[in-house]
C-alpha cells in the first residue's frame, strides 16, 4: 500500500485517500460510492493480488473514477471478515447524510423517491 497516499481506517472501508478527490471537470469534491474487497487474486477482473476497490462519484455532473489499493493479505482479510465475507461495501449512511446524493439517489427510486 502507498501510505503517501492511503491510509488504513481499520473498519468496513478499509482505506481513506490522504489527497482531496476532486472532479477534473468542474471541480467539485468526489464522494465514495462503493468499495469492493477482493481478498484473493482475481484474474477474471485483473486483480492480480488481494486489495480494495474504491469508486469515487462526481456529486455535480457524474464522472467516477476507481482507485485499486493493493494492500497486505492480512489486512484485506481482516477488511473482508468486518463485512461479513461480503465483498461489496456501499456507505449508505454516508451518502444518505449529503443532500445533494439522496436527492439524486431518491430520484433514481431509491427510499422510496420515485414519484408515480
Amino acid at each position: 500500500m502507498n501510505d503517501k497516499m492511503w491510509e488504513r481506517t481499520d473498519d468496513v472501508m478499509g482505506h481513506r485517500p490522504k489527497f482531496r478527490v476532486w472532479c477534473q471537470f468542474c471541480d467539485s469534491d468526489m464522494a465514495v460510492r462503493f468499495s469492493y474487497i477482493f481478498p484473493k487474486p482475481d484474474l477474471v477482473n485483473g486483480f492480480l493480488e488481494p486489495g480494495n476497490l474504491l469508486a469515487f462519484k462526481c456529486q455535480k455532473c457524474g464522472y467516477h473514477v476507481r482507485f485499486n489499493i493493493i494492500d497486505d493479505n492480512e489486512y484485506i482479510q481482516k477488511i473482508h471478515a468486518l463485512r461479513g465475507s461480503v465483498g461489496y461495501y456501499y456507505p449508505i449512511s454516508e451518502l444518505r447524510e449529503n443532500e445533494l446524493i439522496e436527492k439524486q439517489l431518491a430520484a433514481l427510486g431509491y427510499w422510496g423517491g420515485r414519484e408515480k
